[in-house]
């Protein structure tokens, strides 16, 4: 997706969707590994480098209303150009089994 930076409006960052509502991750980057719950209303995105990306790593679950687009194709540099493909989510949703049940 494509979306205005949180730090500087006028600059369009582009991040992958990682959680949907009600989706569980399991968080990397600069904080421990834990468990977020992504709230109605708002998405889990992540940059493909983990070490210095800002994101919802940092952030947390961004709203909705911060999407600017879809990415479908990469065009710089030029032996990268080609159609964006879906790519598995393995490893960052939680199974249903890792997540606390609350009575």
């Amino acid at each position: 997706l494509s979306r205005r930076s949180i730090e500087n409006p006028k600059q369009i960052n582009v991040k992958r969707i990682i959680g949907l509502p009600g989706d569980t991750i399991i968080t990397r980057g600069p904080k421990e590994k834990t468990r977020v719950l992504v709230p109605e209303g708002r998405i889990w995105i992540e940059g493909d480098e983990s070490f210095r990306s800002r994101d919802s790593n940092m952030y947390g679950p961004v709203p909705l209303g911060c999407v600017q687009g879809r990415v479908f194709a990469i065009v710089w540099p030029p032996n990268r150009v080609g159609l964006l493909s879906h790519q598995e989510r393995e490893g960052r949703l939680a199974k249903r089994s890792e997540i606390p049940q609350h009575s």
